[in-house]
């Protein structure tokens, strides 16, 4: 079967989209390591700008940031090595995972806001995130997930941001302060 215009221009799109996430991911190798590696020490070794180097700490590679319900994490985030699964939800400007997970108590249910890896993009009229790796996720699948739960009740090294962060304290309040770190590759 032949692929229709269509799904050959939503091919297109995502392509598109993987490739400008990937030029800069790698916009943001060059630059840290131009900062971290010629040109003297600054005192930082975390590439996050914050020693008076030439990076700015207001690029989201360095910051976090969002595209549409998509947060997305710094981009020398990975994730952390647990796995959740369960229902992606999109409820406001917040992508939540819905799960239901048996414990040793009995089952534990709720909600988790998600924060995805650096380069996740929003196809609004799809209702779908795409990670680098080439996954996507559509409102309503069931997902697992691998990366990390965080508190999202007190400082969030993971999105600094303003408005990401704003946005990710809406969307940790509709999950009662839980947070999961999306990990990189699935």
């Amino acid at each position: 079967m032949r692929p229709t215009t269509r799904s050959m221009a939503s091919s297109s799109l995502r392509v598109g989209r993987a490739r400008r996430a990937l030029a800069r991911l790698c916009v943001v190798a060059i630059v840290a390591l131009g900062a971290n590696g010629c040109g003297g020490s600054t005192g930082d070794t975390d590439g996050g700008g914050t020693s008076g180097d030439a990076v700015a700490s207001s690029e989201p590679e360095f910051t976090g940031g969002s595209d549409g319900p998509v947060i997305f994490a710094r981009a020398e985030d990975g994730g952390l090595a647990a796995a959740m699964d369960g229902v992606l939800e999109l409820k406001g400007e917040c992508l939540l995972l819905a799960f239901e997970h048996g414990t040793d108590t009995g089952t534990r249910t709720g909600f988790a806001a998600l924060i995805f890896p650096f380069g996740a993009t929003w196809d609004g009229s799809r209702a779908t995130v795409s990670l680098l790796d080439g996954r996507e996720m559509e409102v309503g699948q069931q997902i697992e997930l691998g990366g990390g739960e965080i508190d999202l009740t007190g400082a969030n090294p993971y999105v600094t941001d303003p408005a990401a962060s704003e946005q990710l304290a809406t969307c940790g309040a509709m999950a009662d302060g839980l947070g999961f770190v999306v990990a990189p590759y699935g």
